[in-house]
């Protein structure tokens, strides 16, 4: 129980120790997943049924379900760090980010526009309100991690290798010894000649 606790409150201070940034994000993420299991599509079908179907059902479940695969990945990625004490990251993981949000917002708006169609050629069919709210949530996620991609430096410099020798590593390798350093040359004597007063009459 104790353990449990210890790793609670640790998850939790993990949350509150990221940016503004990655919460909005993560949010977003969320937001798209459960708009994936809201109403996308309701109304009378053939012969008078009424239907009322998900994102995870109809003739867009498969574009629902890749949806929701790309954006639990997008959460993993940020969630399972934080779980695990940043035991695992992912390299270049706001890149991977930007494609699958990018990836998700262009299935969802065909998934849109396959409605739009059935809305078309059935009027008594309308399109609800849940793919309104994965589309929302998929593209904020595309925007926010643009955002933090073109954050990223173009390139970086790396530093330099701290010296070792004989298996010890060196604090200081600019740390010259003064005492084994041979003394400095004395200064050169100027030469003043000497004028007699000879010379001058």
């Amino acid at each position: 129980m104790l353990h449990e606790h210890t790793m609670n409150m640790s998850f939790l201070r993990n949350i509150r120790n990221l940016d503004i940034g990655e919460r909005m994000l993560n949010s977003a993420a969320l937001v798209s997943i459960i708009g994936i299991f809201l109403p996308w599509i309701s109304g009378q079908w053939l012969g008078g049924e009424s239907i009322r179907y998900s994102g995870l059902h109809f003739y867009t479940s498969s574009i629902g379900w890749s949806v929701f695969v790309l954006n639990t990945f997008i959460f993993s990625i940020t969630a399972v760090p934080l779980i695990k004490n940043g035991a695992w990251r992912l390299q270049k993981k706001d890149l991977i980010r930007l494609l699958c949000a990018l990836q998700s917002s262009i299935l969802l708006l065909a998934a849109l526009s396959i409605l739009t169609k059935f809305t078309f050629e059935f009027s008594r069919l309308d399109v609800r309100f849940g793919i309104y709210v994965a589309l929302f949530g998929s593209l904020f996620v595309t925007f926010e991690s643009f955002c933090k991609w073109k954050e990223q430096p173009a390139w970086t410099i790396p530093l330099p290798k701290e010296p070792v020798q004989d298996g010890k590593k060196i604090d200081n390798p600019r740390k010259y010894d003064v005492s084994a350093l041979p003394p400095p040359p004395p200064p050169p004597v100027e030469e003043h000649r000497i004028h007699s007063f000879s010379q001058h009459l």
